[in-house]
């Protein structure tokens, strides 16, 4: 089932949940750098791309394992708290999973 959510900070919220899932609660990240990523670095497509990404997960359990989310959400949050302006987040080919169709 797909996740629609409409506001940033329903947005936010529920990245939140899922970058703690994945990458706080085992030390890949602390709370300091989750918190400045969300409310000050993330965009909102980047943050449909991550719903989406998870949504995509849950729907196709064979195809994408714990490691392989832990490794993009790294990727992409590394790379924009890093500030790369060529940056390019691997989740956002993800955004179609966001809404439904």
């Amino acid at each position: 089932m797909k996740t629609i959510i409409k506001n940033m900070e329903e947005i936010q919220k529920q990245v939140k949940k899922i970058v703690i899932e994945y990458l706080v609660k085992d030390g890949h990240l602390n709370m300091f750098a989750l918190t400045e990523f969300i409310y000050f670095d993330m965009s909102k497509e980047l943050g449909k791309s991550i719903i989406g990404l998870e949504n995509y997960k849950k729907a196709n359990p064979d195809r994408i394992k714990e490691i392989d989310m832990k490794i993009c959400l790294a990727h992409d949050i590394g790379g924009i708290l890093r500030g790369d302006k060529m940056f390019i987040p691997r989740s956002l080919s993800y955004t179609e999973y966001y809404e439904n169709n």
